[in-house]
């Protein structure tokens, strides 16, 4: 994925006036309810394994009220010691909101917070409060006031050739390649499509390595890029069983590049090497110092299907494929400089992982965590060096990432982002 103009939000397509990551309120939505003829409602909610769960209803049952009060439902969530029966109470959030292009009947898509039933306050179960209320502790120490995330989507859909020769050319040959090579560009013209339909901004897609797809979403702040993810996903898996395929697991990693401003101005970006900041650098040793820790957010859920280890080199590299970071160019201006971490998976809980690198990123530039070695000075005009390394690179097994995940989880804590009831019961899924 490579960088293009941070933009800013991009605006609703639904038509309820201005950016959805504004805020907007539930009269408007019944508002636009009424004048678009919505005839039903469709209540997500994601799970801690990153799955959408939801509820749908007539669009007459939505009232003002609803947006105070909430549904409420009982569920059946996969936990650590198997599926147990959960009371929710599920509040939609009037300005999370999609317009569903997949269904027949003009249908709205509402993302939901999960409240306690008792308390009314938010739920442990809610990841992607947990990805709000890091935006309000960055906020709350003064670092920045805003964020800005890109992502790409990589996935993988089974073939429905029985002889396909491509499979033996090279990788180099089938990176952004075109024609006939590229099986999988109708799917994904289309799905551009049906995702800008949907309200999502979509930057670019193309043919990835190993066999797979991209999609690069627009720029967005946390959790609404976290919210682009999600519909991304979940109309990958629509549009298939429409064309009878469907998406493959895949092991591919979901670069995501970070941009963080305080009054306009960027913090990350400045005259410091490869046209980073020092609170750059500080970011990127938050990242390296806490990378086992971030590793088991990502792989810690549920149903998780992952592999007996996981890869990481803690470098700063253009071309290794287990660094975690990189530093992206973008344009001829410095002050367009973002930090990539390459560390999470492509699959998973997009809320709870990307709350957490924020939280290394935060504790990194408080605590000024250095890279260890330097690099020789090099023109702006010239490519990254080969490596910016602390000269580490560890295989790490599931058992390690659990030991990491007790042993160093106090900067999750802090500000009251990650929960303790959060934090015991990632950790009780990844014993060994």
């Amino acid at each position: 994925m490579n960088s293009v103009n941070v933009s800013v939000r991009w605006t609703d397509a639904s038509g309820l006036g201005g950016p959805i990551g504004c805020f907007v309120k539930p009269k408007a939505v019944l508002a636009y309810c009424r004048e678009k003829d919505i005839r039903a409602i469709d209540l997500r909610f994601v799970d801690l394994g990153g799955n959408w769960k939801h509820l749908s209803m007539p669009a007459s049952a939505l009232s003002e009220n609803a947006f105070e009060l909430g549904f409420a439902q009982e569920a059946t969530l996969r936990g650590v010691a198997g599926e147990t029966r959960e009371q929710l109470v599920l509040a939609p959030i009037s300005e999370a909101h999609f317009v569903d292009p997949v269904v027949d009947k003009a249908t709205l898509v509402i993302l939901a917070r999960i409240l306690d039933p008792f308390s009314g306050e938010d739920s442990w179960l809610d990841s992607r409060s947990v990805a709000a209320r890091s935006i309000q502790y960055l906020q709350s120490t003064g670092i920045a006031d805003t964020v800005q995330l890109r992502t790409a989507q990589p996935f993988s859909l089974q073939s429905i050739r029985t002889d396909d020769s491509r499979e033996s050319l090279p990788a180099s040959r089938l990176h952004l390649a075109c024609g006939t090579l590229d099986e999988d560009f109708s799917f994904r013209n289309n799905l551009a499509s049906v995702a800008m339909e949907a309200g999502v901004a979509i930057d670019r897609h193309y043919r990835a390595e190993h066999s797979t797809s991209e999609i690069v979403l627009g720029s967005a702040s946390l959790p609404e890029l976290c919210d682009d993810l999600m519909m991304v996903r979940y109309l990958i898996d629509e549009l298939a069983l429409r064309t009878n395929r469907r998406r493959i697991a895949t092991h591919a990693r979901m670069p995501t590049q970070w941009m963080l401003s305080r009054g306009g101005e960027h913090i990350l970006s400045g005259s410091s090497q490869l046209g980073l900041s020092d609170v750059g650098w500080y970011a990127i040793g938050g990242i390296l110092e806490h990378a086992a820790t971030l590793a088991a957010v990502a792989l810690a859920t549920p149903d998780r299907v992952c592999d007996t280890e996981y890869r990481w080199s803690k470098s700063i590299h253009s071309d290794a494929q287990d660094s975690l970071c990189h530093v992206i160019f973008g344009h001829h201006d410095p002050r367009e400089r973002t930090i990539e971490y390459r560390g999470l998976p492509s699959e998973g809980n997009p809320y709870l992982q990307m709350a957490a690198t924020l939280m290394a990123m935060i504790d990194g530039i408080q605590n000024k965590y250095s890279v260890s070695q330097q690099v020789r000075h090099r023109e702006e005009s010239m490519p990254p060096p080969e490596s910016l390394s602390s000269g580490e690179s560890n295989v790490w097994s599931v058992s390690q990432l659990h030991q990491s995940l007790q042993e160093d989880s106090e900067f999750l804590l802090v500000g009251d982002v990650f929960s303790e009831s959060l934090l015991e019961t990632l950790t009780r899924i990844l014993e060994p």
